[in-house]
C-alpha cells in the first residue's frame, strides 16, 4: 500500500501535517502567552488594591481634622479670654 503512494500525496500529507503541528504550536504559545498576560493584570490588578487601600486609610485619618480644629480654635478663644482677664487685672 506504501508503494502505491505517489510523491504528490506524500508531500500533501507532509504538508499537512506540517499545518496541523504549526496550529498546534500556534495555539500553545498564545496560551502561555494569555497566561502571561493574566498574571501581570491579576499583579496590577492587586497593587492598584492596596494603593487604593493606603489611600483610604490616610483619609480616614484626614477626616477626623476639622473636629480637631474646631476644639483647637475653642481652647484658643477661651485662651485668649483668659488672657485678657488677666490683663486687666494687672492694670487695674
Amino acid at each position: 500500500m506504501l508503494d502505491k503512494i505517489l510523491l504528490s500525496d506524500w508531500i500533501s500529507l507532509i504538508t499537512a501535517l506540517g499545518v496541523i503541528v504549526a496550529m498546534v504550536t500556534s495555539i500553545f504559545s498564545m496560551t502561555k502567552s494569555s497566561r502571561k498576560e493574566a498574571d501581570a493584570d491579576t499583579r496590577a490588578v492587586t497593587e492598584m488594591r492596596s494603593d487604593v487601600k493606603h489611600i483610604r486609610e490616610k483619609v480616614d485619618k484626614l477626616e477626623d481634622i476639622p473636629e480637631r480644629l474646631w476644639a483647637v480654635e475653642e481652647s484658643a478663644k477661651q485662651a485668649h479670654i483668659r488672657i485678657d482677664r488677666i490683663m486687666n487685672m494687672e492694670r487695674d
